[in-house]
Parts: C-alpha cells; structure tokens; sequence
C-alpha cells in the first residue's frame, strides 16, 4: 500500500519517501516502553515497505533515495553493521531483497541474451521449419530475425555500464549472505546477485 503511495505524483512531491526513511532510522532503535516483539514487528514492516517501493515505485522517484537506503541496509540503521539485523531470519532475508532493489536502480535494465525468443504462432509451422519441409522464405525470416535480435543483444550486453561504487560493496554483502545459517537468507541473497549481475556487463564478470 506504501509502495502505491509513494508512486504518486502529488505524494511523491511533498517529500514523503524521504520522511519514511528518516521514520525509519529513528523506529530502529528501541524505546523506552518498547517490547522485543512490537520492535521486530516495527522493523520487518519497515523493510517490508521498502522492498515493495522499491520494486514498484518509478526510478525517478527512487533515484534521490536508492542511496540513502543501501548504506543504511549496510551500514545498520544504527551504525552497527550485522548486529542490527542479527537477532531475526526475517531481517537478514529482507536486507538481502532491499539491498537487491536498491541496487537494480542505479544498473540501467538490460536484455539477457538467452531470453526467450518468441517463435511463429502455428506449431505445424514451427516443426516444418525445424524439418526444413516449411515454407523458405518464412523460415529464414524467422531466423534472421533471431540472429538480429541475438546480435543486437550481444552489442547491448558490451557496452560500458557506468557502476556506483557502492554496487561492489552490495554485492560483497550479498554474497556473504550465501553463507547464513537459514536457507531462506540465503535463496534471497542468490536471487539478489542473479539480479543485480544480469545488469552488469561483461567487465564485471
């Protein structure tokens, strides 16, 4: 609901999103008369919130904040690194999902060169074309318009990507998760380096 929120044009204008984050570092730290349980519930709902903002809200709108969220997810809310989200499963998996969307909004999107290749519509057209008993000039232009796309894929993926800095350091931090104790922290930091190095281009492999 805060993601749809924030995608707003007449919220998102009124400095909201940068309200929410300062929310969410002065949230972090405990209260006076707050419990374990109404802290960690606090705190998931709060990357919860950012994980969906930041996969749903345009990336005009993030790109003053993407920043500003992935040194806190790094850095802790409070400075202390990993013991800010130590103490729960569900923390670390959301830092892993939050690190990732924050991330995938300073790498521009790009083409995956083994994508799917939508074919003719007809399945007798399809074999007949594998078989070489199809129609000639459908089946080669079928495949000069795959070998097109193919090629325009490859000259994509070689271009120069200009990478913040700080994407090396998201991606150290993901791949330390791999190692957490819980498999559900470690299947969202796979998903978060699967997705944030199909926008990265072959330098960086």
């Amino acid at each position: 609901m805060l993601a749809k929120c924030f995608s707003r044009a007449d919220i998102s204008g009124s400095g909201s999103i940068q309200s929410f984050l300062r929310w969410t570092v002065d949230k972090w730290s405990p209260g006076e008369t707050s419990t374990f349980a109404g802290l960690a519930f606090t705190r998931c709902g709060a990357l919860q919130a950012w994980n969906q903002t930041l996969k749903a809200a345009p990336r005009k709108l993030l790109q003053p904040v993407w920043l500003q969220v992935l040194e806190i997810m790094l850095q802790g809310p409070t400075g202390q690194g990993d013991t800010d989200f130590r103490l729960s499963t569900a923390l670390r998996k959301l830092r892993c999902a939050v690190i990732c969307r924050a991330t995938l909004v300073a790498l521009p999107p790009r083409l995956a060169a083994w994508r799917y290749e939508r074919g003719a519509r007809s399945l007798l057209l399809n074999f007949g074309c594998s078989a070489g008993t199809g129609p000639a000039q459908t089946c080669t232009g079928k495949t000069g318009d795959m070998e097109g796309s193919a090629q325009d894929t490859i000259d994509d993926v070689n271009e120069d990507v200009d990478v913040p800095p700080q994407v090396e350091e998201a991606i150290e931090m993901l791949l330390t998760s791999l190692a957490d104790a819980d498999t559900v922290v470690r299947w969202a930091a796979a998903k978060g380096i699967g997705r944030v190095t199909s926008r990265l281009s072959q330098d960086f492999s």
